[in-house]
């Protein structure tokens, strides 16, 4: 899921939308409701407080782009 996640905002990217983290939580909100549909486990539904640092730390080329800024 969070290889799915990295291409589709690195090809938002390239078509020049800004980065923004609220789009990137709804993206991964969205892919963990139908993995839990899939799975039939509520419990993957819901990501953690800490999952969009934690991913960030995971993937230095997402947090690059969130932390550069333009004048």
């Amino acid at each position: 899921m969070e290889k799915a996640l990295e291409d589709w905002y690195t090809q938002l990217d390239d078509w020049g939308f800004p980065p923004q983290m609220d789009l990137l939580c709804a993206m991964a909100s969205a892919l963990a409701k139908i993995r839990a549909e899939e799975e039939n486990n509520p419990e993957l539904a819901h990501l953690g407080k800490q999952w969009l640092a934690n991913s960030l730390n995971r993937h230095p080329k997402l947090s690059t782009k969130f932390g550069a800024q333009f004048e």
